[in-house]
């Protein structure tokens, strides 16, 4: 096999690891989504003050951010086809029993079950917090009201969300921040929690908007140097 051949199997393998990274590590559009719909629900509910209003805003629009965000990964980001998991990649092999090899030998291993199992533990804190709501609610006699049901529900989803449809990291902070929106919302709160922390609702929906935008035009860098190979 000619060094040419070597060399262009090297690369595509070297992109298909990156794209592999980046369908599990990013958003891109995602990101400009949530930032959208957290930036929607704070300055509608800041302008209206309404509890009924937040709390219909919020939920559907969270679960259009879901929609959302799953059908840009399935679709745009999945333009470039399937992908190798990196645990069926060849890993590095420990050579004369150096102490080198032998941590990038156990990296390789570690880091593809880090891309598939870190929301597991995630997703069990929330079922914890959501079972202590069910309980103290239950002590507290205040299961005959309908916001605590709403808010249990939030919470017993929120599990099965992160690890059905989401994936990257800013994701799961991001259906946090809507997950306690919603609560907010649901417990007639978020009209004292805009009003005082407009500007920091502000930064963090911007931010996730640039970051959306800078993880996009990566995905397009990537894709223009897969076109190359």
């Amino acid at each position: 096999m000619s060094d040419d051949v070597l060399e262009c199997e090297k690369s595509v393998g070297s992109l298909m690891e990156e794209y592999y990274e980046f369908l599990h590590v990013h958003s891109g559009l995602g990101n400009i989504l949530a930032g959208g719909v957290i930036l929607i629900i704070c300055l509608v509910n800041w302008l209206m003050e309404s509890d009924i209003l937040a709390a219909v805003l919020s939920i559907g629009l969270s679960i259009y951010w879901v929609y959302g965000t799953n059908v840009l990964r399935c679709n745009y980001y999945s333009a470039l086809g399937g992908v190798t998991s990196p645990e069926d990649l060849p890993v590095r092999t420990c050579k004369h029993g150096s102490v080198t090899s032998f941590v990038l030998m156990v990296c390789d291993w570690l880091e593809p079950k880090m891309f598939r199992y870190w929301r597991i533990p995630v997703a069990a804190c929330f079922g914890l917090v959501a079972f202590c709501l069910l309980m103290l609610n239950f002590v507290e006699g205040n299961l005959g009201q309908l916001t605590a049901w709403l808010t249990i529900g939030i919470m017993g989803a929120l599990p099965f969300v992160i690890l059905r449809y989401l994936i990257s990291p800013m994701e799961v902070l991001s259906s946090c921040i809507l997950t306690w929106l919603c609560v907010s919302a649901i417990q007639g709160e978020l009209s004292g929690y805009v009003s005082v922390n407009l500007q920091s609702f502000l930064y963090i929906g911007f931010f996730l908007i640039f970051l959306g935008a800078l993880e996009d035009w990566s995905f397009h860098c990537l894709k223009k140097r897969f076109a190359e190979v």
